[in-house]
Parts: structure tokens; C-alpha cells; sequence
């Protein structure tokens, strides 16, 4: 599948999940050096988490997207696409068995990482990424990418 699109096109509509799955978690475990959320805004992303107030969500939102303003552009845009695509894959749970909570815990802790954390410390901040993921899949479309 990587051969045929070698040449940069990036329709998959007619390739197996399976092997789309595969290509994407390969990139983003193994191609990529570093989170997509960058080291130096990860203590940012999670604390947006930490302090979610899901009462006011409109203040969860501002605060959520002043740090993905301090995202390079690559990195903005490559999230922006990712979190689309997940939005996608959510319409079509019933038949991928892939809804909002389970893209969270597959991909989060993929795509928002710090390395050399004590355990426990990991298990908090895996959680938080979950959370980070699901709520950028929810709100994917009031977010200004």
C-alpha cells in the first residue's frame, strides 16, 4: 500500500482498514521523533485536562485552544487532520467498533507522550491523554485549526 502512494495522494477509501490502520500507527509510533503535542507543550495539554471544568465549556475551549496556538503549524495541522479522521471513523462505530473512548485509548497515549515518567505518573498522564483525544474528537469542529 505504501508504494501505491508513493506518490503523496492520501486516498484510502479504497484499502483495507486494516492496512491503513497499520500505516498510521506505524508513522506516529516510529517515524516521528517526539509527540505531535511537542515536549515543550505537553505539561500545557494536560493541564487543560486537569483543570476541565466540563460545566463551562466554553472556558474548557478557549483555554484548549490558546495551546494548540502555540503549536508549530506542521504540528497544528497534522493533529487537525488526525482528529478529523477519528471524527470520521466515530460516525462509522458500528462498523469499525471504533468509537470516541476506544480511538482515545488506542491512539492518545500514541500521539501526546513524555518519555522517562514513573509509572505512576505515566498512568495519570495516559488518562489525561485519553481525555485530550476525546474531547478534541468532540469538539474537532469549534476548534480554529
Amino acid at each position: 500500500m505504501k508504494k501505491k502512494h508513493k506518490d503523496g495522494s492520501v486516498d484510502i477509501s479504497n484499502e483495507d482498514i486494516h492496512d491503513v490502520a497499520g500505516i498510521f500507527k506505524r508513522f506516529f509510533l516510529f517515524c516521528l521523533k517526539g509527540s505531535i503535542f511537542t515536549l515543550e507543550l505537553y505539561e500545557d495539554f494536560l493541564d487543560v485536562e486537569r483543570n476541565n471544568d466540563i460545566e463551562d465549556e466554553e472556558n474548557y475551549l478557549q483555554e484548549l485552544q490558546t495551546v494548540i496556538n502555540k503549536l508549530p503549524k506542521w504540528n497544528r495541522e497534522t493533529i487537525h487532520e488526525v482528529v478529523k479522521f477519528f471524527s470520521i471513523l466515530k460516525d462509522h462505530e458500528e462498523k469499525t467498533k471504533m468509537g470516541i473512548k476506544n480511538l482515545s485509548i488506542v491512539i492518545g497515549p500514541t500521539l501526546i507522550w513524555k518519555e522517562n515518567l514513573p509509572l505512576d505518573r505515566y498512568l495519570d498522564d495516559n488518562q489525561l491523554s485519553c481525555n485530550l483525544v476525546t474531547n478534541m474528537i468532540i469538539y474537532h469542529d469549534r476548534i480554529e485549526w
